[in-house]
């Protein structure tokens, strides 16, 4: 009987220290936040073969200055657009995926392709990450203008944007004396999105907007080709491809 007693208390004690850990379990469920990576429900298979136009990725690097103020570095944007481009590229072949040459710098055909695809992107972006447009949504580039890319005779084109502030000198002396008063100031800023495009129907096929993936890269002019790589893992999670 003494046993018997001593083990209801014992699976008594089980069940209470259960209910905290559900609990916890629910709160952390009820608070995932929004998945930051788009999937289009309007996409049609891949063939066996992919090939993809890699387009010359959209960087700009600017020093942030002592009054807020930004200033573009043709520089540093062309030395980190470079390196994105050879690490992508490297990417795509070593999942077998054909790359097809985009040829150089964006060419004026292709101009209006890039404004609606970043029209589309926000559009996109506000619905997946800041809940502002709901229900299902045909995101495609005309047919107009996907046609210079189209010609190239590949599948897909791929897009990364990417957009970085580096605090000068000055900003960093201004920010150390607003943490002194209890005031935040920017120092640096890092953001990107990529999208994958299906030149045979236009649609925006895949696209990530996560705001920490390249939490790791550190300094975008330092990295090291591995530390590229490994930020590519995160630029193109859950890739189609």
């Amino acid at each position: 009987m003494i046993a018997s007693a001593s083990r209801r208390r014992r699976r008594t004690r089980s069940r209470w220290w259960a209910v905290p850990v559900l609990l916890a379990t629910l709160v952390v469920a009820g608070c995932v936040p929004p998945s930051r990576v788009y999937h289009s429900k309007d996409t049609i298979a891949p063939p066996l073969q992919s090939s993809v136009v890699v387009l010359p990725p959209d960087v700009v690097v600017s020093v942030l200055n002592a009054g807020g103020n930004l200033e573009p570095r043709a520089d540093w944007s062309e030395a980190v657009a470079r390196n994105l481009e050879e690490t992508l590229v490297a990417y795509m072949y070593d999942y077998g995926v054909e790359v097809i040459p985009y040829g150089g710098e964006l060419k004026d055909q292709d101009v209006a392709l890039f404004r609606q695809l970043n029209v589309l992107l926000d559009a996109i972006e506000m619905g997946q990450v800041r809940d502002g447009i709901g229900g299902d949504r045909d995101y495609a580039i005309g047919r107009a203008e996907r046609e210079g890319l189209s010609n190239l005779g590949a599948d897909y084109a791929i897009l990364i944007v990417l957009r970085a502030n580096r605090a000068s000198t000055g900003r960093q002396v201004f920010a150390v004396i607003s943490a002194v008063a209890r005031v935040p100031v920017e120092t640096s800023s890092l953001r990107f999105r990529s999208a994958l495009i299906d030149l045979r129907d236009g649609h925006i096929t895949w696209a990530n907007f996560d705001d920490t993936a390249l939490a790791d890269i550190g300094d975008l002019l330092k990295a090291s080709p591995e530390k590229w790589a490994k930020a590519l893992e995160h630029l193109l999670r859950e890739f189609p491809l």
